[in-house]
């Protein structure tokens, strides 16, 4: 039986997340580098704060996104309103925002994957993540390794052993090019002995599309975010072999972590947070 030092307990994460919420919030009204024009008004905000999700819906952040807009509404006192500008990887609702007036009305839900990861990879975009202010870190997701329910791979030793013996065969399907959950699986097939060309990538808007198509066969797995895949697995549609994280995670305590399995190299999670445009920017 597993020590309970060594299970993440994912619940523990909504504490903080509140708790980071109310101070990233007292942050940007009072300390933080405020926008020009937020400064020049009495009070804000004065009208309705848009949220920008550079995903797809269904996905891991836009859930997230969705489930803190009703506090955050509650403590600015003005609605909220979740827009989902998919495409790119991320790329296009990152865009909107460095379009956008820098005056405190237009947040975007940052990820690992568009804010991060995409703009170190990708050197031809014409932005970057110094573009934004970074106000708080909202969570950490572990990542997960699934398979359709009804595949023949029943523990990770199965699904490596088959993708070694036939390199190129199998897909995996991604929230876009450049993303956790495409980088992930490269790490993962590293870990392996494998190369990155030895899996292809099928990419999609959102973890929430991209779980669904290991769902429906269409993709043979998918190493991503794992309150995306909750509700699958809670289904039975599918099927977890291990979590990328250094301890188990208590809600699906009896999966393996890679390290156990002797894959300490593939570990990776992802994170979330609140940006908002700064003040003085590079235009092009």
């Amino acid at each position: 039986m597993k020590n309970k030092k060594n299970i993440i307990n994912i619940s523990g994460y909504l504490v903080a997340i509140t708790f980071i919420f109310i101070l990233s919030s007292i942050l940007l009204m009072n300390t933080f580098v405020i926008p020009q024009a937020l400064c020049a008004e009495k009070k804000y905000p004065t009208r309705p704060v848009k949220l920008v999700v550079p995903f797809g819906t269904g996905g891991a952040t836009d859930i997230a996104a969705r489930g803190l807009s009703g506090p955050i509404q509650e403590f600015l006192g003005q609605p909220v309103v979740v827009v989902n500008l998919p495409g790119a990887g991320g790329a296009v609702g990152f865009d909107d925002v460095r379009k956008s007036e820098p005056d405190g009305y237009k947040l975007m839900m940052a990820a690992i994957g568009a804010n991060a990861l995409v703009p170190a990879l990708n050197t031809k975009l014409h932005f970057g993540y110094d573009e934004l202010t970074f106000i708080a870190r909202t969570q950490i997701d572990p990542n997960a390794i699934i398979v359709n329910a009804k595949s023949p791979w029943k523990t990770f030793k199965e699904f490596a052993e088959a993708m070694k013996s036939n390199p190129g065969k199998y897909k995996f399907s991604t929230a876009g090019i450049g993303q956790v959950s495409h980088v992930g699986p490269l790490l993962m097939l590293n870990g392996i002995s494998l190369k990155g060309s030895d899996a292809t990538p099928i990419h999609f808007n959102s973890d929430g599309e991209a779980v669904l198509a290991v769902v429906r066969g269409d993709t043979d797995f998918y190493q991503g975010n794992l309150n995306a895949m909750m509700g699958s697995l809670k289904g039975g549609l599918v099927r977890c072999l291990a979590v990328t994280t250094p301890q188990r995670v208590e809600v699906i305590k009896d999966i393996p972590t890679y390290t156990e399995l002797g894959y300490p190299q593939i570990n990776i999670v992802g994170w979330r947070g609140y940006v908002v445009l700064r003040s003085s920017r590079t235009t092009s």
